[in-house]
């Protein structure tokens, strides 16, 4: 492998260990995110164990079906594009390296 190779090579590692790093950072920002999302449900909870008597109507429904349901398919949704995205321009240049390395390995042009 010439210099040119070595140098893509740790180009990679970088790019490599940045990804690990936004993933990381993904994770501590999902934390809170979840964290702030389980303090509001405790509340609307003990908001609803206190009134029980009230009913919901249409707003209470609908605050139902978007925060328990719409709100975490959403953030599933777009963390895993999200993820998914940075991950295959990552995969792609790993798999470029892999055959020119592979091909000056094994001598062929």
């Amino acid at each position: 492998m010439g210099p040119v190779e070595i140098a893509n090579v740790r180009r990679l590692s970088f790019d490599v260990s940045g990804l690990e790093y936004g993933f990381h950072d993904l994770n501590r920002r999902l934390l809170w995110l979840v964290f702030a999302l389980f303090a509001i449900s405790l509340a609307y909870f003990a908001y609803c164990t206190v009134w029980q008597n009230l009913d919901a109507h249409l707003d209470g429904v609908w605050f139902i079906f978007m925060f328990y349901l719409a709100l975490p398919v959403t953030i599933f949704l777009v963390t895993t594009v999200g993820i998914a995205r940075r991950c295959r321009v990552i995969a792609k240049r790993v798999h470029e390296a892999e055959k020119r390395i592979l091909a000056k390995q094994l001598n062929l042009p």
